[in-house]
């Protein structure tokens, strides 16, 4: 990518948690459930074994949602450990979006964001800032800075802007007297905006 570019990158306690913390939890899970079967504990170890997968796919995704983000007038790149994940350049991006969803983890809504490249698979889509879009969320530092950037690159190269809220979404189903499935599963209407 051409420079001059900007760098936004994540606390560095989050980056801590999910690139080394996490990762050491999953890999003692398997290790643990290994013993506990030599020690002849088949299935409380077949439970920590069974684990070891769910574990590692919920690292991985994290780690790869803590990339740092790389924009400048060329694209926009998700980077891990100085090397570049994923490319996006600006006349290859079909959306930038964001999507306020509720997060379990955190038990509040938080905003997610995504810019997505045209022609790609949906199978894709859940490898974000690997196979998938190019992603961030409001936990990066700058981030009015950066969506500063995405906005104007997005309106410079006259690319779709989007907002999907589950909040409203939820809370218009339940002005409607939908039940609580009904809610929890409000489908969000997406809105085009000019800025981010």
């Amino acid at each position: 990518m051409n420079t001059p570019h900007a760098i936004f990158r994540y606390p560095r306690s989050r980056t801590i948690m999910v690139c080394y913390l996490i990762p050491a939890v999953t890999l003692g899970d398997f290790g643990f459930g290994i013993c506990l079967l030599l020690s002849g504990k088949s299935v409380l170890g077949a439970l920590f074994i069974l684990a070891f997968p769910w574990l590692a796919l919920l690292s991985g995704f994290g780690f790869l949602m803590c990339c740092p983000i790389r924009i400048n007038q060329a694209g926009i790149a998700a980077c891990c450990f100085g090397r570049t994940l994923k490319i996006i350049r600006w006349r290859n991006v079909a959306k930038v979006g964001k999507v306020r969803r509720w997060s379990v983890v955190a038990r509040a809504y938080q905003n997610d964001f995504y810019v997505s490249e045209r022609d790609r698979s949906l199978a894709h889509q859940p490898v974000v800032n690997l196979l998938g879009p190019i992603a961030f969320t409001e936990e990066v530092e700058g981030l009015r800075d950066l969506l500063d950037h995405v906005t104007a690159y997005a309106q410079r190269h006259h690319i779709a802007m989007t907002v999907q809220d589950q909040e409203a979404a939820r809370k218009r189903a339940a002005q409607e007297g939908a039940g609580f499935l009904a809610r929890a599963l409000a489908a969000a209407d997406e809105v085009r905006v000019t800025k981010l």
